[in-house]
């Protein structure tokens, strides 16, 4: 399968399909960084913060492309996909460490 860079934009992040698959690497890189370095207690803290990053470096994409101008659809778009990318992480997370509450385990 081939991958086309050109489709990584920062509104595919507001496709369930995009919010997703971003969700899913955050929660992969966390937990390989929960591995090197203690995130006890703290991955939450660790998906928001990379999710930000990478909704920054895509909005900032979106402006060099010319595909969005800076302004208020912008920082909508950002704050958007960073929330549902970071809210999927988070559930993600939860549902694999089965923590109380989570989708799985309504407890």
């Amino acid at each position: 399968m081939d991958i086309d860079l050109e489709t990584l934009t920062l509104a595919a992040l507001l496709t369930t399909a995009g919010a997703l698959g971003l969700a899913t690497i955050v929660v992969g890189i966390v937990a390989v960084i929960g591995r090197l370095f203690v995130l006890e207690g703290n991955e939450s803290k660790a998906a928001a913060v990379l999710t930000f990053a990478f909704v920054l470096l895509l909005s900032v994409q979106a402006v060099i492309s010319q595909t969005m101008e800076v302004g208020i659809p912008l920082i909508l778009a950002a704050v958007l996909a960073w929330y549902s990318v970071t809210r999927l992480a988070m559930s993600i997370h939860d549902d694999a460490a089965n923590k109380p509450r989570s989708l799985r385990n309504q407890t």
